[in-house]
């Protein structure tokens, strides 16, 4: 539903015509963002499939021109995703059941239609086809992640002006398993576990959501440099 306003009429107690032991109401509907609205039923006045628009206090038939000038309207801003790299972000020093990193999947959201969009999120579901062998040596949950998130602090604000842009990293963890060190072995374990795992993420704004789309990390994912970085860590 639309945003909305409730007012109670102030009653003058010299010539007010409202009784004493009544309140007037007004709601003020704000325009909806999805109009132009078809009528979906018939009954009484109303007609089946015809377009309303109030006039005064009555709904009545509205013209042709008038359904399409709302139809053209700038309502909805139009946002996109591009899935960038997958960087290691910092990693644990190592212990006896093996090495632990902070993984983080980038993607850039844009707005290539003309309305700003104020409110949006990135929804996931997932993650799928992780290795057999090795179920927990993930996670996903922000709120759990075996390394604390120093980027973890909401946003001033996330408005994406038309012809903008913002970066959405996406944390995760991944232990690897004891005993592995050196750039190859790193490498081999990496390109074992995150090759095949996928992600499954939309974009939601406050006037609608789009369509389910699918991340293969292993696309995204530079294991030699990954690799590379994490081999500092002492045996």
């Amino acid at each position: 539903m639309a945003g909305f306003r409730v007012h109670v009429v102030e009653r003058d107690p010299q010539t007010s015509a409202i009784p004493v032991d009544r309140d007037v109401i007004v709601i003020d509907v704000g325009d909806s963002a999805l109009a132009p609205h078809q009528c979906l039923h018939d009954g009484g006045d109303a007609i089946k499939y015809l377009y309303y628009m109030r006039q005064g206090g009555h709904s009545v038939p509205a013209p042709h021109f008038y359904v399409e000038l709302l139809r053209q309207r700038l309502t909805n801003a139009t946002l996109t995703v591009s899935e960038g790299p997958m960087v290691v972000y910092s990693y644990g020093t190592g212990s006896s059941s093996g090495i632990t990193a902070l993984l983080k999947l980038v993607m850039t959201i844009e707005n290539v239609g003309r309305v700003a969009a104020y409110k949006w999120a990135i929804q996931w579901r997932g993650p799928h086809n992780l290795a057999s062998d090795r179920p927990n040596a993930y996670r996903f949950d922000r709120s759990r992640l075996a390394i604390s998130d120093p980027e973890s602090g909401m946003r001033v604000d996330d408005t994406i002006l038309p012809g903008g842009s913002m970066v959405e990293r996406v944390p995760f963890t991944v232990q690897l398993g004891p005993g592995v060190r050196g750039t190859e072995a790193i490498e081999h374990e990496l390109r074992h576990l995150l090759d095949d795992v996928q992600l499954e993420y939309r974009v939601a704004t406050e006037t609608g959501i789009g369509e389910w789309s699918t991340v293969r990390l292993g696309d995204h994912l530079d294991a030699e440099s990954v690799a590379a970085q994490m081999s500092t860590i002492a045996a």
